[in-house]
């Protein structure tokens, strides 16, 4: 975020596709001014708000300074290398296929063949006889929100691949309650990084009572998860990655604290980090 009146006075004038999201802020759409402030080794520092979405130790997504930032980065970018990120797609194409098994369930016709497609439950109408009620003849699934399935893969798949543990979503409703109590919990957070003052007079708990009930249905979801999970043998995930790696460069190790800060992170960001790790043309973009 930029305050109007410095953005004019560095980069000039503002353009009409520039909106003013928050009191004395305003985005930049344009690549080059976004390499400037963001960029690394850059005389900037992230905004103040950022503070207001910080829980007991900032992530490297809330975290303003930029000393501390650059060796936190180093080691996470090892275990979110391409060729890291690789050895979890077993574990990936497996549950995209549950995922798609529960969307598209296989028809009898086409088990023995191993096949299975929407096409063939909702068939082109070309295919459809000339009866007067084709639905009738060729009936389709229940509609799904595929909002709510696609929160429930994502998080199956960020557990799994952090944790090694695998809630499954796609088939037990035993959690799905978590990704809901972190949707309600972003409503909150949404706001807060425009108008922090909210936060700091403690005016969130009145505005937005229900989205901090599940904020903190999540964080003890996930200190729980994070407890639980370090009192087990290490495994093939990021999560026995980031108890053991150091920066090559000054030998610092996350504390515990911050691992439950990355964690937090990764749940809930971690899926659009993971398909631009593959998409490098979208990644610049980013």
């Amino acid at each position: 975020m930029y305050g109007a009146e410095t953005y004019i006075t560095i980069y000039g004038s503002v353009t009409r596709n520039m909106v003013c999201i928050a009191p004395g802020s305003l985005p930049s759409p344009h690549k080059p001014d976004n390499v400037e402030i963001y960029g690394h080794n850059k005389n900037m520092q992230k905004s103040v708000p950022y503070l207001a979405i910080v829980h007991n130790t900032p992530s490297t997504f809330t975290l303003r300074s930029k000393k501390e930032h650059a060796w936190k980065k180093r080691i996470l970018s090892q275990k979110f290398s391409k060729s890291a990120i690789r050895l979890y797609e077993p574990e990936v194409i497996k549950l995209v296929d549950r995922f798609c098994d529960a969307l598209c369930p296989k028809s009898s016709e086409k088990s023995a063949i191993n096949q299975f497609s929407c096409s063939a439950l909702c068939p082109k109408p070309s295919e459809k006889s000339e009866s007067t009620t084709p639905e009738t003849q060729f009936p389709c699934s229940e509609p799904f929100d595929m909002s709510t399935w696609c929160d429930n893969l994502f998080f199956d798949l960020m557990t799994t691949t952090v944790f090694s543990e695998s809630f499954d979503l796609l088939r037990s409703q035993w959690y799905r309650h978590i990704p809901e109590a972190l949707s309600r919990s972003n409503k909150r957070i949404s706001v807060i990084v425009q108008w922090p003052i909210i936060v700091w007079r403690r005016l969130d708990k009145i505005l937005f009572k229900d989205s901090v009930h599940g904020r903190k249905e999540f964080l003890r979801f996930v200190h729980n998860l994070v407890t639980d999970r370090m009192t087990r043998w290490p495994r093939k995930d990021v999560f026995s990655g980031l108890l053991d790696a150091s920066d090559p460069t000054t030998g610092n190790k996350l504390s515990r604290d911050e691992i439950v800060a990355e964690s937090i992170l990764m749940i809930i960001a971690g899926i659009p980090f993971y398909t631009l790790a593959y998409l490098s043309s979208k990644l610049i973009d980013a």
